[in-house]
């Protein structure tokens, strides 16, 4: 039975919490379930390159939450099957790591009497180093490889019954843990539920890309039926690069890389540039490669050729553009048609929330879908109004507020259904953000900003008119909140506005430095960023108003028609690039661009940016097909919803 759209609107109103609530990030105890988990025995196969490796050393670490940077918990204990040796990277000299070694067809077995007991709800994963790859009897001490087996809890049901370790593997866990990994062995996170789920998620994405059962790279996720892409061809590349290193004779490692290795290490450095650190095997380059994505990358790419265990890969020329890994979602909605996406958030549990437009007999209608922090596409809203939604907003109970811009309504939509309203002077509203009181705010093409309360009702004396004198100020389009609860407001023409947290605005300052902005974001100092369409740069304001910059100060030959931005968690900025090519480029808040390239150019012009608490970037995709586009593990992880960073003052910050 459908309910009554004027009771239904009544029903949320009354109601503050019909969604996941979004909670604190307290840390957790140290073992959340009391009962350790019993992991069956495991078996599986270790091959580089197609070739089983020999008497290589394999260890079963846990993912540490003790915090980012801290090295991993190793799980292996003494038993029949397994050897013990000196950890070398760990901070106490007396801790000791326990392997188990396999056959000479690469075979390994790990029994209940091997390994002591993970923590329920963590996340475990293989790490293999040294072994012979069969070429000679020498052993390539470089060859290092990983494999996530998932939450410790759910190993019985999850796992195959032959895990196969190789350079897939290796490429899909050190891509989808690249945000809390240092390198093979210091894979951590900070102790709170945000961190434990984004990790969670992370593991997950790492199943996106590659199968531990075949040991083969993925052309779809296992999640929507090939209702995606997977860079299957690239990733397969990638593969090849490690296995060139792997299958090389090395029996003078490390005092003298094979060609391959050296090649490999001396341009996968922990910073992508000369000076950095070289990794010691395979499994940190891989992981440097996903921190460094557009390093080095022909160098990198002639390693592929002529070798190529893995197949599809990438044709001999020309050499890609950067070595991101990008996920398309091609979803479609009951009537089968694909949205035109345009803006997305990020919930409290990773979710994604993408708002779209698609065509539908002879009109254009609206439509909000929701994907899992793994990319699982999991439902869609559409009706109620929603014809051109744009701006998409998460608030403190876990609600997804969307502006409409045709029919100039705001739509909610919670757990239990959803609403539409179009009062308290909506005029094609475009944006909206939540401030620490749960109270939205939305843009107006017009000159004008509403506000609501949490439970819908009208807050303040909204709509405020921000025009100035002389009409100076018109057009407000990018709304943020700040960590002090203050409320910014870029206008298309002209300047800022600033509601202050204290009450009254808005306060209107230093006209000129904005133009046609359609996204802001607010970084850890709590100054103001703007991404000027129509001017090709950004423009920064201090927290007090004062412009730091002129207007586009912060600019690269990389960054054509900005349109959405966002801090990630180490406080760097990405801003999308609307113009044809798309992609992300990367800038620190000094205006200096990290990317040293466009980071997945090619996929179409980018409009709306999210990034997720693994440090996922998605990207809506407005033009063309207008796909949703998840780049796996280029950024920090962020803390999310940003409603709820900014209510605790943690905003640019890692959950």
């Amino acid at each position: 039975m459908r309910i009554p759209r004027k009771l239904l609107i009544t029903c949320l109103f009354l109601l503050t919490g019909c969604s996941m609530k979004v909670e604190p990030p307290q840390e957790l105890p140290a073992n959340p379930n009391p009962t350790a988990a019993q992991v069956p025995p495991l078996h599986g196969t270790i091959h580089g390159g197609q070739q089983p490796l020999y008497n290589s050393h394999l260890y079963m670490f846990q993912i540490s939450t003790a915090g980012y940077g801290q090295p991993s918990i190793s799980l292996l204990q003494g038993g029949a099957g397994t050897t013990t040796t000196q950890d070398t990277n760990s901070a106490d000299p007396t801790y000791l790591d326990y392997y188990v070694t396999t056959d000479q067809y690469g075979n390994f077995d790990i029994t209940n009497a091997d390994y002591s007991s993970c923590t329920p709800g963590q996340q475990v994963y293989l790490y293999s180093v040294g072994g012979s790859p069969g070429i000679t009897n020498d052993a390539n001490a470089g060859a290092g490889l990983l494999a996530v087996l998932g939450d410790c809890g759910n190993f019985s049901s999850k796992l195959p019954a032959t895990i196969q370790v190789n350079e897939v593997s290796t490429i899909a866990a050190a891509y989808a843990l690249a945000g809390f990994a240092v390198d093979a062995t210091h894979i951590a996170s900070s102790n709170t539920s945000a961190a434990v789920t984004a990790v969670a998620n992370a593991a997950l994405t790492a199943w996106s890309l590659g199968s531990i059962s075949t040991g083969q790279a993925l052309a779809s996720t296992p999640w929507n039926q090939g209702a995606d892409s997977v860079p299957q061809s690239e990733i397969n590349t990638l593969a090849d690069i490690l296995a060139a290193c792997i299958n090389s004779t090395d029996s003078s490692y490390p005092n003298q890389n094979s060609s391959a290795c050296g090649t490999l290490f001396s341009d996968a450095t922990a910073n992508g540039t000369p000076s950095g650190t070289q990794p010691t095997d395979t499994a940190t380059a891989a992981i440097n490669l996903a921190h460094n994505p557009g390093a080095n990358v022909g160098a990198l790419f002639g390693l592929a050729y002529p070798t190529d265990p893995f197949q599809p890969k990438l044709p001999p020329t020309p050499a890609p553009n950067d070595w991101t890994i990008a996920i398309t979602y091609f979803y479609t909605i009951n009537n089968g048609s694909s949205p035109d996406t345009d803006s997305v958030a990020i919930d409290a549990s990773g979710n994604v929330w993408v708002t779209g437009e698609f065509q539908y007999l002879l009109s254009r209608e609206g439509v909000l879908s929701e994907l899992t922090g793994y990319g699982s596409h999991t439902a869609d809203f559409t009706g109620n109004d929603l014809n051109d939604p744009i701006g998409v907003a998460i608030d403190l109970s876990g609600n997804a507020w969307v502006a409409d811009n045709s029919s100039s309504e705001v739509s909610v939509f919670t757990s239990d259904g959803n609403s539409a309203f179009s009062s308290n002077g909506l005029n094609s509203p475009v944006n909206l953000a939540v401030d620490a009181s749960g109270n939205v705010w939305v843009t107006n093409t017009s000159n004008y900003v509403s506000a609501f309360t949490s439970s819908g009702g009208v807050f303040s004396s909204s709509p405020f008119d921000v025009s100035g004198t002389s009409n100076q100020y018109a057009g407000p389009a990018a709304v943020s909140v700040d960590g002090s609860n203050n409320v910014w407001i870029a206008n298309v023409q002209n300047g800022v506005s600033e509601f202050p947290h204290t009450g009254g605005g808005p306060v209107n300052f230093a006209g000129g430095h904005t133009n046609n902005p359609q996204f802001s974001a607010i970084d850890a100092s709590g100054n103001f960023w703007i991404a000027n369409d129509e001017s090709y740069g950004l423009s920064e304001f201090a927290n007090n108003g004062t412009p730091v910059t002129s207007m586009a100060a912060y600019t690269s030959s990389d960054l054509s028609n900005p349109y959405g931005i966002e801090f990630d968690g180490l406080n760097h900025l990405w801003a999308t690039t609307e113009s044809s090519g798309g992609g992300v480029v990367e800038f620190n808040t000094s205006g200096s661009e990290i990317s040293p390239t466009v980071y997945a150019a090619g996929i179409g012009g980018s409009t709306g940016i999210a990034i997720d608490g693994s440090g996922n970037i998605w990207l809506a995709d407005s033009a063309g097909a207008g796909p949703l586009v998840e780049l796996v593990g280029v950024a920090a992880p962020l803390l999310n919803p940003l409603s709820y960073a900014a209510s605790i003052n943690m905003v640019a910050t890692r959950p």
